[in-house]
């Protein structure tokens, strides 16, 4: 008998109502669909935006390093060059100096120069390792020594800060 009970149907229970969605159920899906694709759109846009902004900055930070790396190596080469030239500039000397290589160990090699009897033909080079002088014309007047330092120094610490970087 519970056969024929089920077999029996009203209006409300057609096998076309069944069949039927419910518009309002409907709907809602298709909004929750339009989001879901919307916010898929959202995301790829956000990767590609933020793919974009993170080529830009290494690419600005790459071209800046280089700059930098360029305008340091020039530095160095042009203050090198100009201290070669310091270095062969002819010296004039007007005091006794002590020949520290030329001398043997037993015998000191004085060389006598005087304001009345200067001795020439050397350059700074010559008097820089011979004599252990450096006079006023052999002077550089540069800052080789503390951009070379200052430039280590930066260079340690960015190192340090990249490898500690990665240890967290």
């Amino acid at each position: 008998m519970d056969d024929e009970i089920s077999t029996e149907r009203s209006p409300l229970q057609s096998p076309r109502a069944r069949d039927i969605p419910n518009p309002v159920l409907s709907i809602r899906e298709l909004r929750d669909q339009k989001k879901e694709e919307a916010r898929k759109i959202l995301v790829a846009q956000s990767d590609t935006r933020f793919y974009c902004i993170s080529c830009w900055i290494c690419i600005t930070f790459s071209t800046i390093l280089f700059v930098c790396s360029t305008i340091f190596i020039y530095y160095i080469y042009s203050t090198l060059n100009k201290r070669e030239k310091i270095d062969h500039n002819p010296v004039i000397i007007s005091e006794n100096i002590i020949d520290y290589i030329s001398s043997n160990d037993n015998h000191t090699l004085t060389i006598i120069c005087s304001n009345d009897n200067p001795c020439e033909g050397w350059n700074c080079e010559y008097i820089r390792n011979h004599f252990h002088l450096n006079p006023d014309q052999c002077h550089y007047d540069d800052y080789l020594e503390y951009v070379v330092i200052t430039i280590c120094i930066l260079l340690c610490c960015l190192s340090y800060i990249v490898l500690c970087g990665k240890n967290t």
